[in-house]
């Protein structure tokens, strides 16, 4: 029986892309300037909005020694930097999709 050699990266063409993306993101992401104080959504949609208000509250419910996200406008401040990094935008848009989509499948 002959031995097979190990293959460490058998996507390799979609790992580089991936990477490449994330560089890509990762420029953008640090050149956005995000001011405090915005609470109007520009990126979001209302039903998506909703669901990123949602998933946010679910995320980091707070405590005793923390405050709730959804108290601190941490929704708005995901709005803004989306709005301030185009190429994060389709991401952003698609994740709240798929957990919206996720919760309407467990919970109708």
């Amino acid at each position: 029986m002959s031995e097979q050699p190990i293959r460490t990266q058998p996507h390799r063409g979609v790992h580089e892309a991936a990477v490449a993306q994330v560089d890509e993101l990762r420029a953008s992401l640090g050149q956005a300037f995000v001011p405090r104080g915005g609470r109007s959504s520009r990126v979001f949609d209302p039903a998506r909005r909703a669901a990123l208000d949602a998933w946010i509250g679910a995320l980091l419910p707070g405590d005793e020694h923390w405050p709730p996200a959804a108290i601190t406008h941490a929704a708005d401040h995901v709005d803004a930097t989306a709005h301030a990094a185009p190429p994060l935008r389709p991401l952003l848009l698609a994740a709240v999709d798929a957990l919206d989509a996720l919760a309407a499948a467990r919970h109708g």
